[in-house]
């Protein structure tokens, strides 16, 4: 037991050391996102304001106007509503790739009073806004499915580093969750470790559960097929329905409030 409680000290040190910077980005970007929506209102950008005129377009309208604008896109997907008179609709642009490394995804966004496109760009490019870059830095390290791989495995590796974890630590585990693990103040060493140990043991389960679902939004990276590239068509499909009545139509759904809607570029595909 003492040989496979060394290997998993080393192997704890390492994998901690060389996937710590990833985590903490991972962790802070991931902390961010879910705040997205209420710090850009809070800065109030040009791109969630617009003059309040008397009217506002159609839905379809501007559905229509983003579909000419990029007639090469295989998904169009309306992802965010306005939060008061004064703001925009976002739609969000699937295009297809030239390699798996390729970025595809682009965010415009349109005031509903003029039809005019007020911020547009490439998820990867600074051009668009921050969070849009954050997103994808946060999913796929702006490198799509390769990156998407690399989460994949570093939460992998952060599942196996909290197994060595376990196995250091066993004897310490149960007097940590009871309180009765004492910090060791001899050194800022000693204290460190003990800070470490008691605070890993804490948030054991938590990572556990982070991580291995993280791993499982990606599972499917480990598969030839997921790697297979979308073939590319001429000019994407303009759907007959109207956005406007399927979206009035959802809301009368009870309980069921509608966040975005899936537009798909091919007449075999349908709204959702």
């Amino acid at each position: 037991m003492k040989k496979i409680t060394k290997i998993s000290f080393q192997l704890h040190s390492y994998l901690g050391l060389f996937f710590g910077v990833l985590y903490l980005f991972f962790g802070i970007s991931g902390a961010l996102l879910v705040f997205k929506k209420d710090i850009e209102y809070f800065n109030n950008p040009p791109m969630h304001y617009c003059v309040k005129g008397g009217k506002t377009i159609s839905l379809n309208q501007m559905y229509h106007k983003v579909s000419k604008r990029y007639p090469g896109a295989r998904q169009i997907m309306l992802h965010t509503f306005p939060k008061n008179m004064c703001d925009t609709y976002e739609f969000m642009i699937f295009n297809y790739q030239g390699k798996v490394t390729d970025n595809y995804l682009y965010c415009c966004m349109v005031d509903p009073y003029t039809g005019k496109i007020v911020r547009e760009g490439d998820f990867s490019s600074f051009q668009s806004p921050f969070f849009r870059w954050l997103y994808l830095a946060h999913y796929s390290l702006l490198i799509d499915k390769p990156g998407r791989l690399i989460t994949a495995i570093a939460a992998i590796a952060l599942l196996l580093n909290l197994i060595t974890g376990v196995i250091i630590y066993r004897k310490k585990i149960f007097s940590a969750l009871m309180f009765r693990e004492k910090l060791n103040r001899k050194s800022a060493r000693t204290l460190n470790s003990s800070l470490h140990r008691i605070i890993g043991v804490w948030t054991l389960l938590f990572n556990f559960i982070l991580f291995f679902t993280g791993f499982w939004m990606n599972k499917s990276l480990f598969l030839p097929a997921e790697w297979e590239l979308i073939p590319k068509k001429e000019m994407n499909y303009q759907v007959k329905a109207n956005i406007d009545q399927v979206i009035k139509h959802a809301r009368e759904i009870p309980n069921f409030n509608p966040i975005a809607v899936k537009i798909a570029a091919e007449k075999k595909m349908t709204l959702s």
